[in-house]
């Protein structure tokens, strides 16, 4: 029986900074929620993330869609569960809930994906993975101070709850489905041309939701929570995931949701004068040995 071929540090490495940027989302998320409404900032984020990453695939010549029959229906579902369904449900949610409830709901995404990638054909989980699994989440709920009751202790929004689970199932869907596409594309025109439909298919609720909205009004460090979102939660950790499916998998992509709540408590700690403690660094150790065991077992492409 063949072993699976170790993950190359490289790959793990795009992965963790992915997740850095993807665990500030909602702290810069939440700043520019007090300001634009949900779909005018899904549209924004949508819009200006697909002409960064299209422009940089521009200068380089890799914009053009290859094979665009076989190709663009892949993108156009990709681009639905990744970003149409992740985006709006996501941001509805998170203006609902608190940050340390959506921190705890984003952590279903490898629970959902490995159900997935079985419905997928990329085999079932392995016992190892499943240990891996549980000792991240053991750390999640760890650092988080959570038990089965801390969403209902919390104060938040049961509504905003259920978004940011289904936000988490549709995102876990989009891993699995995003995979084939790693090798037919450069990742940064994946992610553009991903991101351009997504904009497509938010624009009218942006458009709903933005009608009267007062542009002139944005002060400037709503802008700056904007271009954080853009930047740093979007075209540079979408575009490390893109590039890093073919060799890591949907599911060890997914496990890295378990470092985003880690730095949301970081960010908090130096933005709020929170102090981290031992508690801190026992859940820290292991989320990351939680990766660690998880991805020795995982299926990889060809």
């Amino acid at each position: 029986m063949n072993r699976p071929r170790p993950v190359p540090l490289a790959v793990h490495g795009a992965l963790l900074v992915a997740a850095l940027g993807l665990g500030g989302l909602a702290v810069a998320g939440k700043a520019a929620l007090h300001t634009f409404p949900p779909g005018v900032l899904a549209l924004v984020r949508s819009a200006g993330a697909a002409t960064v990453l299209l422009a940089l695939a521009a200068a380089r010549g890799q914009a053009r869609i290859p094979d665009p029959r076989r190709t663009l229906p892949r993108l156009v579902v990709c681009a639905f569960f990744g970003v149409v369904v992740n985006q709006l449900l996501f941001l509805h949610g998170l203006r609902l809930t608190t940050a340390t409830a959506s921190s705890i709901l984003v952590c279903t995404i490898p629970v959902f994906t490995p159900v997935f990638a079985w419905l997928g054909g990329l085999g079932p989980a392995g016992g190892r993975q499943a240990a891996g699994i549980g000792v991240a989440l053991a750390g999640v709920l760890t650092l988080l101070r959570a038990d089965p009751a801390a969403l209902a202790t919390t104060g938040a929004s049961t509504a905003g709850n259920l978004m940011v689970v289904a936000n988490a199932a549709g995102y876990s869907l989009y891993l699995v489905l995003l995979r084939p596409l790693g090798g037919r594309m450069p990742a940064v025109a994946t992610t553009g041309w991903l991101y351009a439909l997504g904009a497509v298919a938010i624009l009218p609720v942006g458009l709903w939701e933005g009608a009267g909205f007062r542009w002139s009004s944005v002060p400037p460090a709503a802008w700056g929570s904007v271009a954080y979102v853009i930047l740093g939660g979007t075209v540079i950790p979408y575009t490390l995931i893109v590039r890093s499916l073919p060799a890591a998998g949907p599911t060890l992509a997914a496990l890295y949701t378990y470092i985003q709540p880690m730095t949301t408590a970081l960010l908090a700690a130096l933005l709020l004068g929170e102090r981290l403690g031992a508690r801190d660094a026992l859940a820290a150790g292991l989320i990351f040995l939680g990766v660690r065991l998880a991805s020795g077992g995982l299926p990889r492409r060809g």
